[in-house]
């Protein structure tokens, strides 16, 4: 189970080549943002979640990835990323 974890400004490219690379592998992809509504990418693309932050815990997830984009900064001060 692996969460991919985006905000507004995230890199769309990025995000669905590594979803894209893992599904098929037998990956359980995840996507988690700040609130469980639509976001979008750099490029105005919209991703609806498949959690938020208040509803996914971290113990439930074998690992995380963060796609570069201008999410990336507030996302590390926020505190359900950093736990």
């Amino acid at each position: 189970m692996i969460a991919i974890i985006i905000g507004e400004g995230f890199n769309f490219t990025e995000y669905e080549a590594v979803k894209d690379a893992l599904s098929p592998a037998g990956a359980f992809v995840f996507t988690i943002e700040p609130k469980r509504q639509p976001i979008k990418s750099s490029t105005d693309q919209g991703v609806s979640p498949d959690h938020h932050f208040e509803g996914m815990r971290s113990t439930t997830l074998d690992s995380f990835y963060i796609p570069g984009g201008s999410h990336v900064s507030p996302l590390t001060k926020h505190g359900r990323v950093i736990h």
